[in-house]
């Protein structure tokens, strides 16, 4: 069985560059790229890697060392964001002008103005023209494999060109900045990490707009047809209910009171049952307001539905 592993896209790309063990790294952190080399060098600390790692003073020093590298006959990698690619142009145009095999990781973002970290292309379409193939990354899966398969793509002998593979970074969102359909979908991805073969929601589309309750609708059915689980979701969201369910229970004070597939549930003959699908009060709750209590007179119990 395949194993599922939780990391940052700055993981999997330094997770790559460990099982790659390039001669030569030259580094300068930058956010959101930081990560990248921090993880990397303790793989050199702890002797995982044979890569000579060579810390320099800016992000163009990092590239020249890297050229110099490569020209030397080296494997070699660098990593970088934004104005730290930016800072690289000049020598960029050396690398590929000098058709010398490399890969370096870009871990998009914008480029400041007066100060921006947010996610944006502007870093590596600004050096579109600089003679290197570019890879971009949807995720950090594809960020792994680009990273692997970006090796051989850039030593072949009929390309001989530097190569750069970039991801998205990060947006600057701690959880409690997240939208509630982020967080959905955070905890989504969480739920399936260790492959699950039952995953639980409790109320998976609450406090949503019904565009984004559509979207965790998909991704429910999604996991269940991609990865063969089966979904116990709890909720009182029944348009929910009839999209993602193959068997509605519905239950009321401690008691199942309905049992079936969407058609059966919305076909139900008992009153409760269609009160709550419907949305409708009684005419004894409507009363019951309409003469300022708190507490509504009719309250069902478990031998009504006997």
């Amino acid at each position: 069985m395949r194993e599922v592993i939780a990391m940052t896209g700055n993981g999997a790309a330094a997770q790559a560059m460990r099982q790659i063990n390039p001669d030569v790294c030259a580094a300068y952190p930058i956010t959101p790229s930081t990560q990248v080399m921090e993880d990397f060098s303790q793989f050199v600390a702890d002797g995982l890697v044979a890569t000579e790692l060579i810390t320099v003073e800016s992000e163009h020093s990092a590239q020249s060392a890297c050229v110099g590298a490569a020209a030397a006959g080296g494997r070699v990698m660098n990593a970088t964001s934004a104005n730290g690619l930016a800072l690289m142009w000049e020598i960029l145009y050396i690398a590929s002008g000098s058709r010398l095999p490399m890969v370096l990781t870009v871990v998009n973002r914008a480029l400041s103005s007066p100060i921006n970290i947010h996610a944006d292309h502007g870093d590596q379409m600004g050096c579109r023209d600089a003679g290197w193939i570019q890879f971009y990354s949807e995720n950090a899966q594809e960020q792994y494999d680009n990273l692997i398969q970006a090796i051989p793509i850039s030593e072949a002998m009929n390309v001989r060109l530097p190569v750069m593979v970039g991801m998205d970074g990060f947006q600057h969102h701690f959880p409690a900045n997240l939208s509630g359909g982020q967080r959905k979908r955070v905890a989504l991805a969480r739920a399936i990490a260790l492959n699950p073969e039952i995953i639980l929601y409790d109320e998976p589309t609450t406090g949503l707009d019904p565009i984004t309750s559509d979207i965790i609708n998909e991704l429910i059915l999604k996991l269940q047809r991609e990865l063969k689980v089966t979904s116990v979701v709890v909720t009182h969201d029944m348009n929910s209910a009839y999209k993602i369910s193959d068997r509605i229970l519905m239950f009321h004070h401690g008691r199942i009171i309905a049992d079936g597939d969407a058609e059966a549930i919305r076909n139900h003959p008992h009153d409760v049952v269609q009160q709550f699908i419907q949305g409708k009060v009684s005419e004894a709750e409507l009363a019951a307001l309409k003469l300022g209590g708190t507490k509504f007179s009719t309250q069902f119990m478990p031998e009504d539905f006997e």
